[in-house]
Order: C-alpha cells, then sequence, then structure tokens
C-alpha cells in the first residue's frame, strides 16, 4: 500500500474502497496511526453500504474522554484485495485506517518525499 502526506502532514491512502449496497464506494482515506481500532467509516455511507451490527465498543478519544461506539463489520478494498473489517462510524468527511490493520505490517513514512509505504 502506497500514500502520500498532505501539506497538513497528514498521511492520506487512495484507492481504499467500501463495498455497498449497489456499488463499491471510493473512500478519502487518512492513515490514522493514534486510532487503534481497524476502520473508521464517515457516516454519510452508512445507509449505502453492507454493514452488519456486532455489539458496541469504548474508545478513549485525544481528550482522555471514554465514548461508546457502535461496530460492525464490512468489507473495505485495499490494493484491489478485499478484507473483512470491524469498523465504527465518524462525522467526519475522511475514513480513518488505524493500526489494527497495520499491525504485522512495516510501515514507512518520509515526510522530506511527503510519500509513506505499507509493507507486509
Amino acid at each position: 500500500m502506497k500514500g502520500y502526506i498532505d501539506d497538513n502532514l497528514t498521511p492520506q491512502i487512495e484507492n481504499i474502497y467500501i463495498v455497498g449496497k449497489e456499488k463499491v464506494i471510493q473512500l478519502k482515506c487518512v492513515l490514522d496511526t493514534a486510532f487503534n481500532g481497524e476502520f473508521c467509516l464517515p457516516k454519510k455511507y452508512f445507509k449505502e453500504c453492507k454493514l452488519q451490527y456486532i455489539g458496541n465498543e469504548d474508545f478513549i478519544l485525544a481528550d482522555g474522554s471514554i465514548v461508546l461506539e457502535k461496530i460492525y463489520l464490512g468489507q473495505i478494498i485495499i490494493d484491489n484485495k478485499p478484507e473483512i473489517v470491524t469498523l465504527s462510524l465518524t462525522e467526519d468527511n475522511e475514513a480513518l485506517l488505524g493500526t489494527q490493520l497495520l499491525d504485522n505490517k512495516i510501515v514507512t513514512l518520509n515526510f522530506k518525499n511527503k510519500t509513506f509505504i505499507v509493507d507486509e
């Protein structure tokens, strides 16, 4: 997986998709190393997607507060490979790829060249 680092120093991933009820939806996605879940989907796509509710989970936010979020199973496509993920929803317009999906991988962030690579 490859991506770029934008002018705000945020790692962005292109070519991330979520499987919808009628079509595959391309997402704007951030590689979020501060998010230890698998995937966070913007709420605006909720009704369009094939998601299965599986329960609730507590998340600790950056300010230390704890929020209870609904958790779903959904299918995303990364590097043309389908993957079943657990996901939560966000009010943000960008999806978040969390560190659980990076487990056992090598992530190289190159801020000088504004690129990053995730290797197996």
